[in-house]
């Protein structure tokens, strides 16, 4: 009994000498983990450590954990500043972590009655001014419209008929006109904006041009050409709506003028000036819009043939060589 006792003990032992080894030559793999992860912190903001700004003020003011969890004092006022007005144009109080969405908890100091009056009055002024500015430009924004549309009546049906609809017209077709007259700048703009007749003639002319296998011959546009990566669509947009609003917005205004000159020159058969006017408009657009597919044409070859080629040591040294010739 003492003999199979103590080889029992003995085995045990054994047994436990050789776990505890295994488990001593297993924790050698594991790796080393720091006993104190908050000391090591990082700015979410600016990406700078304790050790790079050791003088720097942290704080923690949101649920985020990790690599968002500190953030240094002076950072996270900049970002409050910032996010506080853009939270007044979107009529937002208070301010949140972009992150976690939990409201900051910011403390401000005592300030006086006096200075608190004076904060809230010139908020009230700001508000006021701002009110005033937009009243004085929708001011001057409608008598300008009202001159500009008066104008481009005048131009388009002649001084003499204008003259003759003026003195017939009762005083509610005055009114209406007159309301009506802002209107024409407006929709002159919207339709210059919106209406892109070139585009869409262009897109159905290369349609046909690459379902056609005798025209295809001949044509620069190939089919292989006219698709981008994804493969979502063949033909991509020929220009970008939302161009230079000045740009556009001279184009619109001009053209009533352009429209009564070409009608002048090209149309001089034709006794109407109404007519002659929107016969001479027609033209200018035509011409002009067959220009821009020209060019949106142009622009689409050279963008679909562009070619990014190797490098090459020699002709990088060769341009260098150029460049400092010309130098």
């Amino acid at each position: 009994m003492t003999s199979n006792s103590s080889r029992s003990s003995s085995q045990s032992s054994q047994m436990s000498d050789s776990d505890y080894s295994e488990t001593e030559s297993f924790n050698e793999y594991e790796p080393d983990i720091p006993e104190d992860s908050e000391s090591e912190k990082m700015c979410w903001i600016c990406h700078a450590s304790d050790e790079e700004y050791p003088g720097a003020a942290w704080v923690h003011p949101c649920m985020c954990r990790g690599t968002a969890k500190w953030v240094h004092h002076s950072c996270l006022q900049r970002l409050v500043v910032q996010q506080f007005l853009e939270n007044i144009f979107r009529g937002i109080g208070g301010v949140y972590c972009p992150q976690c969405l939990t409201p900051y908890i910011v403390n401000y100091p005592v300030t006086s009655a006096l200075a608190l009056r004076l904060m809230e009055a010139n908020a009230w002024y700001n508000q006021i001014s701002l009110r005033i500015v937009f009243f004085f430009f929708m001011f001057a924004y409608y008598w300008f419209a009202v001159t500009y549309g008066a104008i481009t009546v005048l131009q388009v049906l002649g001084l003499e008929k204008c003259s003759a609809m003026w003195g017939q017209a009762s005083l509610l077709t005055v009114s209406v006109a007159v309301a009506l007259l802002p209107v024409i700048p407006l929709a002159l703009i919207l339709a210059k904006y919106y209406v892109r007749w070139e585009s869409a003639l262009l897109r159905i002319i290369r349609k046909t041009i690459n379902k056609t296998p005798f025209i295809r011959t001949f044509s620069s546009v190939r089919p292989y050409m006219a698709t981008n990566i994804n493969g979502d669509d063949d033909f991509p947009p020929i220009n970008n709506r939302s161009g230079p609003i000045a740009t556009i917005t001279c184009g619109a205004l001009a053209l009533p003028t352009i429209s009564v000159y070409f009608g002048k020159f090209l149309f001089k058969f034709v006794e109407s000036e109404f007519y002659k006017t929107i016969l001479g408009g027609l033209t200018f657009l035509a011409l002009k819009g067959c220009l821009n597919m020209y060019r949106y044409q142009q622009n689409y070859v050279i963008v679909n043939k562009r070619e990014i080629l190797d490098f090459d040591l020699d002709y990088d040294e060769m341009d260098l060589e150029e460049s400092q010739e010309s130098e």
